[in-house]
């Protein structure tokens, strides 16, 4: 019987010199029923050229050429021509294990999972520039199944190193002219999912980049993570959540102490400072009001309060023991 379809969306943007590396690690998957579809999001380098190229040699590969309109509305213009039964998301300046798309299909049909996700390798981070990406949780190579509250409480909501049933993306979408658009909906999947597994094994490659969007200088766009988090508090709390929602509203906390003390560093406006206080104290001021708070999270926020330097610094060792920790 053959496998089902898999369709690989990649949004492409200006990475010419990693793009080949990318789609080569995902022509020669050892999962062969899949579609790999390759959104030029008005890249003006040679990446059009690029994928042109490669949609003459592969019969797997689908092309788009599109206006720029940001990863978002690029990753959902591939979903909207996915035919795949299965969608997985592949930045175009990462790469994926030859078999990425055949391990995580194992897991979903074996756990009938709705999304299944695997551990992922980062490339070129240091840690004098705190360049950290997190690991998965899980230790080993052995798979673990969760329900979707206990999904939310462990697996890290990024949108790639993951496999999506189709139908999950029939209502929801990438938030168009967003960034951090993951932290926005990737929640919502998976409590949609209402089961998900997970395995240690490091199929997805990241290349960690000063130039990336996340990581560029100092912006009025760096505030969309927390809108992101306050619509997630708000999600938690309709749906009786309360646990997460107090860790979405401690992450507010320390998101806008990490972003002012970045912003302090640049020529930036004044509002975005006094944004950045407003959203600080509503989240404070809901969590004083807060009964029987865990013990670390008053601890968090109160470092946060009155020592908010000390408090970036501890959470920083914090990542750099928990990835030497989970390197091998």
């Amino acid at each position: 019987m053959t496998n089902p379809l898999i369709s690989i969306i990649v949004p492409i943007y200006n990475v010419e010199q990693f793009l080949r590396k990318c789609i080569d690690s995902l022509i020669y998957q050892d999962y062969e029923n899949i579609e790999i579809i390759l959104v030029n999001d008005g890249s003006t380098d040679n990446c059009p050229k690029i994928i042109d190229e490669y949609s003459k040699k592969s019969n797997k590969i689908k092309v788009i050429h599109k206006k720029n309109g940001g990863l978002s509305d690029a990753r959902n213009a591939g979903i909207n021509i996915a035919k795949g039964d299965f969608i997985t998301f592949v930045d175009s300046d990462d790469w994926v294990e030859k078999n990425y798309c055949s391990v995580l299909y194992k897991i979903l049909n074996e756990t009938k999972a709705s999304i299944a996700s695997c551990g992922i390798k980062a490339h070129g981070m240091t840690i004098a520039n705190y360049n950290i990406e997190e690991f998965f949780f899980t230790l080993g190579n052995k798979i673990e199944v969760f329900n979707n509250i206990e999904a939310l409480e462990k697996i890290r909501l990024n949108a790639c190193a993951k496999l999506y049933k189709r139908e999950l993306f029939e209502k929801i979408l990438f938030p168009v002219g967003r960034i951090h658009e993951d932290e926005f909906i990737i929640y919502k999947l998976i409590y949609m999912a209402g089961r998900i597994a997970s395995t240690k094994q490091k199929l997805y490659n990241r290349r960690m980049r000063a130039g990336s969007i996340t990581r560029s200088n100092f912006n009025e766009k760096r505030l969309d993570i927390i809108d992101a988090l306050k619509e997630r508090a708000n999600f938690y709390e309709q749906n009786g959540l309360n646990n997460l929602r107090i860790k979405t509203l401690a992450s507010i906390v320390g998101i806008c102490c990490r972003l002012k003390i970045e912003a302090s560093k640049y020529n930036v406006e004044k509002s975005i400072i006094l944004k950045l206080d407003m959203e600080l104290n509503d989240a404070l001021k809901i969590l004083d009001n807060t009964k029987k708070l865990p013990f670390y999270i008053k601890m968090k926020i109160f470092l946060y309060k009155f020592f908010p330097n000390f408090a970036i610094f501890i959470s920083r060792v914090r990542d750099i023991i928990f990835v030497k920790r989970n390197k091998n």
